[in-house]
Order: structure tokens, then C-alpha cells, then sequence
């Protein structure tokens, strides 16, 4: 089969935001993890909610929020920081290395946008490879999209904790093409935050989606070249391209 040079030949995507709800996962921890430094430290827990971009009435995430787009690594990165500058008596990194809580879920916290199966076909049908790119850590990624039972689909992955830097940097997604040996120019990166449209346009690709499911204002995601509601629209407009 000959592809033309603009063909679509590859879609990533990522994950918290774009295919799963990562409210439901990241909301309640990061309501653990608050909850415990607040009270071993004894301040007002609402300092590190808005430091970290989280509102824990309407349990949403803002769209600058490092849980959100940040890897594991930048999130208690951002916590040390904090803590560092209301009280530098603290040995900071020591306090969050005896404090931390890693991230847990259950299946049923794994909530997709739409049916990931059936799109992940259609694509596959199509000759479209496809990849992740996330900023989660790998063990949780892998762990999701198994649950999911999407991972046979998937190309490969890129995660937050590879040895490699973070979106916005285009290095993930030149990593992914080089290893599917596909062209940035023939890639369409899809995600929900500033970060994933960045990404996508630093690596250059042929396009970058944003979808609407991680929370985001079109105004958030204007550098995208479309905006969607969610990646079925997504799918949908690319096929029928």
C-alpha cells in the first residue's frame, strides 16, 4: 500500500485526561496527600490545594495544575518547594520521602472516555498506529491500560518516568516516532492539557487535537489545531479525512 507523504499514519495520545478520567484517580489522592502534610506540618490545607491547582468542594483540577500534566517526579517536586517556603527549617526532601503516598486505584477508578476498544480498532483498521504518551509513571500506565484491555492496541508507550524529558518537550513524541519509525509530519498528537498541545507542536506534527474530557477551556488548548469534545470526535474527523 502507498502512503502519500501527508498521510496520517500514526495518532498518540494521552492518557489522564484523554482516554481516562483522571479526576476520579488523581482527585482522591490528592486529597490524601494534602490531608497528611496539612496536618503533620499544621497549616491550612486550602495553601497547598491552590498550590497545587486543585479544588477539593468542586474536586476538579485548574488548568495550570501540576497533578494534572506533571510527572510524578515534577508533583513532588512542587510539594518540596512549597513546603521549603513556609518552613526551611524542614528537611524537605527527607520529609517527603517518609511521608509519601504513592498512587493507588482500584478497576473501577478507571473510567475511559467513550469506547477506547472500538476506536483503537477503527484506527487499526485503517493502517493508523498508535502510541501513548503520558506523564504518568510507567507501573500506573501499564496497570490502566490493561485494565482498560487496550494495551494490545498500542504501538508504544512513553511514560514520566522514562529516561527522558517531559511534554512539553517534543523529546517523548520524536522518542515514539523513532521507535515506530513514523515522521512527526505524518503524526497527530491528542491531549487534554497545555502541555500535550505544546508537545505537539514542538515535535512538529502534522497536527495536534485537544479534547475537552480533562477540563480544559478552549481557551487553554487555543494553540490547538482543533478542539473536540472528546477523542470520539476526535477519531471520527480523522478517519474521515
Amino acid at each position: 500500500m502507498e502512503y502519500s507523504h501527508n498521510q496520517t499514519k500514526l495518532v498518540i495520545f494521552d492518557k489522564d485526561g484523554t482516554l481516562v478520567n483522571n479526576e476520579i484517580i488523581f482527585g482522591p489522592w490528592t486529597e490524601k496527600i494534602v490531608t497528611k502534610i496539612s496536618k503533620i506540618l499544621k497549616f491550612n490545607s486550602q495553601y497547598l490545594y491552590t498550590n497545587l491547582g486543585y479544588d477539593p468542594i468542586k474536586k476538579i483540577f485548574d488548568g495550570n495544575s501540576i497533578v494534572a500534566k506533571g510527572s510524578n517526579d515534577e508533583i513532588k517536586n512542587a510539594i518540596i518547594i512549597f513546603i521549603k517556603s513556609k518552613f526551611n527549617y524542614i528537611d524537605t526532601q527527607k520529609f517527603i520521602d517518609n511521608n509519601w503516598i504513592e498512587l493507588s486505584f482500584k478497576p473501577n477508578d478507571i473510567v475511559p472516555f467513550g469506547n477506547i476498544s472500538q476506536l483503537f480498532t477503527k484506527l487499526k483498521n485503517n493502517n493508523i498506529k498508535i502510541a501513548v504518551c503520558t506523564s504518568d509513571d510507567r507501573n500506573s500506565t501499564t496497570k490502566m491500560l490493561k485494565i482498560l484491555n487496550i494495551i494490545q492496541f498500542i504501538d508504544f508507550i512513553v511514560c514520566g518516568d522514562d529516561n527522558i524529558s517531559c511534554k512539553p518537550s517534543p523529546e517523548p513524541i520524536w522518542n515514539i516516532c523513532k521507535n515506530i519509525n513514523i515522521p512527526p509530519s505524518q503524526t497527530i498528537m491528542i491531549g487534554d492539557t497545555i502541555n500535550d498541545i505544546q508537545a505537539g507542536i514542538n515535535s512538529k506534527c502534522k497536527q495536534v487535537y485537544g479534547v475537552l474530557t480533562g477540563g480544559y477551556s478552549t481557551n487553554h488548548l487555543q494553540n490547538a489545531d482543533k478542539i473536540f469534545n472528546n477523542i470520539t470526535q476526535a477519531v471520527d474527523f480523522i478517519l474521515k479525512k
